[in-house]
């Protein structure tokens, strides 16, 4: 079927032909399964599945169209019909943003991952959902690599020999008139187990799904190799009988990603008849992931210690409400001195000083109160993606405010483009 592609807070119309003002027409029909799949979930008690939160429905130049927000990803239809949602990067097309999109996914918490670097399959140029497939079947690889998890399987059979322990009231019933027959109730060490089930059902149903063909071999070959496993007919059963610890480790990533094919548990959960499938994240989530994880890798040989999210600071000491979370805490190990950082997935007007180049006043409170309530902090900066009416991409944007302790906010870009670049920049200005 047929998968149409846009960038955020680009639209859709209903069968019109819009492309001179930059939107993109799908089918009536996917247009109205995609208005009632919006329509369905934006009055849903869990905010994570409120549609019109990645999804918006509006009339412009006379025509209804459906608007993509700040979430990226794939809905999938029961039709088979695919939409996807790239992320707004200036200057790429869309095989540049898919393989940055995917980097990002990479650093981020809210899909499973180990692995990224087991296939040499070239994903730029696939579409999402074939990636997301191609990131399931790298997991599945190296866990037959390794070897699937045998474990004891109760049985209860009619057999021709005695095993395991006779069960006398069957045995009757059975076997009456068969006195070479055993009715018997046992063990078996096997790989018919829970979780191997759910893979097998996963592996069967992203068959159905791929398109690539890469992706539709590997299915085949690993469905293959689990030609002793049964499929799983009750998904929430063999879920729940599946305990993550030490012994499982290797079967945890894969388990998230069967949950998500399966049962549709993603980043938000939704409901309705129209969509099969859909995945979706925020893009200041990984925005924030990418930069913390590439800082925390590139600052790994310095005395450094990045953390995301920090804890333990509060706005109030008497008592002790309204935690601070600053995004990324940067705190060199032999002095203690500290560098707050937040991340904001909006795009600046460098060119417009007069309205604070597009800076929020909301955010220069927030890290007003960070300089103020770490006592170590020696500067906070706010990290913007770069776009090219900042100009230059190592342009630094400074406030100051001369106190008794002396406040410093700077503003500075990430190019996604150039990401070695930007982090040397980061890197400067957190030594300097």
């Amino acid at each position: 079927m047929k998968t149409y592609t846009i960038k955020e807070y680009q639209s859709f119309t209903r069968g019109i032909d819009f492309r001179e003002a930059g939107f993109i027409s799908i089918p009536e029909r996917t247009f109205d399964s995609l208005e009632k799949f919006i329509l369905e979930n934006q009055t849903d008690v869990d905010e994570n599945s409120q549609a019109w939160q990645f999804l918006s429905i509006s009339v412009k130049r006379g025509q209804k169209v459906i608007s993509a927000k700040n979430y990226v990803g794939l809905i999938t239809m029961k039709d088979g019909t695919t939409i996807e949602i790239l992320p707004k990067l200036e200057n790429a097309d869309d095989e540049s943003t898919k393989r940055i999109f995917r980097e990002m996914l990479k650093a981020s918490q809210e899909i499973p991952h180990k692995s990224f670097k087991t296939s040499n399959v070239n994903m730029d140029n696939m579409p999402l959902l074939e990636i997301f497939i191609r990131m399931f079947l790298d997991e599945v690889g190296i866990l037959i690599k390794r070897g699937l998890k045998f474990g004891y399987v109760g049985r209860e059979a009619d057999e021709k020999y005695l095993k395991g322990r006779l069960r006398f009231n069957q045995q009757i019933r059975y076997n009456l008139t068969h006195k070479e027959r055993f009715y018997v109730e046992y063990d078996e060490f096997e790989a018919n187990r829970p979780e191997n089930k759910l893979i097998k059902s996963t592996l069967l149903q992203l068959r159905r799904k791929a398109k690539n063909n890469q992706n539709l071999r590997d299915c085949n070959r690993y469905l293959l190799m689990m030609a002793d496993v049964e499929e799983s007919r009750d998904y929430v059963g063999d879920f729940a009988k599946y305990i993550s610890n030490r012994n499982m480790q290797e079967y945890d990533t894969i388990m998230s990603w069967c949950n998500i094919f399966l049962r549709n548990k993603s980043f938000s959960a939704f409901k309705g008849d129209e969509v099969a499938f859909a995945l979706l994240f925020p893009m200041e989530k990984l925005f924030e992931s990418f930069v913390a994880e590439k800082l925390r890798k590139y600052m790994s040989y310095k005395e450094y210690k990045v953390s995301s999210q920090d804890k333990g600071h509060y706005l109030f000491d008497a008592p002790r409400k309204f935690a601070l979370r600053p995004d990324i805490v940067v705190t060199e190990v032999s002095s203690n001195a500290q560098t707050i950082m937040d991340t904001k997935w909006k795009m600046l007007a460098g060119d417009n000083p007069g309205r604070n180049y597009g800076i929020s006043q909301s955010d220069m409170y927030q890290m007003y109160a960070y300089q103020k309530k770490y006592n170590r902090s020696k500067k906070a900066v706010l990290i913007y993606p770069y776009n090219s009416s900042i100009g230059d991409s190592s342009r630094v944007i400074s406030y100051t405010a001369d106190e008794e302790q002396p406040i410093e906010v700077k503003a500075m870009f990430f190019d996604l483009m150039n990401v070695d670049d930007s982090l040397r920049r980061l890197v400067s200005e957190i030594e300097r």
